[in-house]
């Protein structure tokens, strides 16, 4: 890996608007895996909980949690009265 990317990954991964992009479709991803697991209750939870957090649709979405993460923190970031 060459200085400009491994600087380029670095700078990404320090990003505060990526990190809240990211974490926001962990959370979301993982809340709807035991949400799902609570309410039909398989015998497998491990096998269903790694198919769900892969899988999309549903709710919470994680698609609506990434774009208003990023809404938001591009928000505090460089504000709201930018283009």
């Amino acid at each position: 890996m060459n200085r400009l990317t491994s600087d380029s990954l670095y700078g990404m991964l320090q990003s505060p608007v990526f990190l809240s992009a990211v974490f926001s479709w962990l959370i979301a991803q993982t809340l709807k895996s035991i949400i799902e697991i609570i309410r039909n209750r398989p015998s497998s939870a491990k096998v269903i909980f790694l198919r769900l957090f892969w899988s999309t649709g549903g709710m919470p979405s994680s698609h609506t949690a990434v774009v208003t993460a990023l809404a938001a923190s591009i928000g505090f970031v460089v504000g709201i009265d930018s283009p």
